[in-house]
């Protein structure tokens, strides 16, 4: 399942990152998760990357496979990303996007 975000936000976790925006098909806040419990569950930098090896940054739309929902009750917005899969931009938000 893609999940298409335009990500509002980034920051170091255990080395790694936590990543989250708004679903533009739903206009629900996201945070992208790995299945790694050693790190709770960030976004390793390594994964994090377009085909080209550049980052995505902040207010970019981004496409992310993602195996579904991470079941939790304290923090339903979690969606877990395949690390199989490079992330594509599909563009930046602008005014007229947001």
């Amino acid at each position: 399942m893609g999940k298409e975000i335009i990500l509002l936000a980034e920051s170091k976790k255990y080395n790694n990152l936590c990543i989250a925006g708004i679903d533009t098909s739903t206009g629900d806040w996201i945070r992208i998760v790995s299945q790694d419990s050693g790190v709770s569950h960030a976004v390793k930098v390594e994964d994090a990357i377009y085909e080209d090896g550049s980052v995505p940054e902040l207010l970019d739309i981004v496409e992310i496979e993602c195996n579904g929902c991470q079941l939790n009750y304290y923090q339903i917005e979690n969606y877990v990303y395949d690390p199989g899969y490079y992330w594509s931009k599909i563009g930046r938000a602008t005014k007229e996007t947001s």
